[in-house]
């Protein structure tokens, strides 16, 4: 930013930080829910029922 005659003025806008600790909190979230479960197989997180029950009726809207 520089400081102009009607006030500040961006010359450069900042590029989006890494987001990680919001997605692990929604994570968190979907998880506490039971919308989310650990698959061990794969070693990554997949929707329950519940949880896709859950994305239809966001899907419908």
């Amino acid at each position: 930013m520089v400081p102009g005659e009607s006030g500040l003025t961006v010359t450069e806008s900042p590029l989006p930080g890494f987001t990680g600790p919001r997605v692990r909190q929604a994570l968190q979230v979907l998880y506490d829910l039971r919308a989310l479960d650990f698959d061990p197989a794969s070693g990554r997180m997949r929707p329950t029922d519940f949880g896709l029950e859950m994305l239809e009726e966001c899907r419908a809207d």
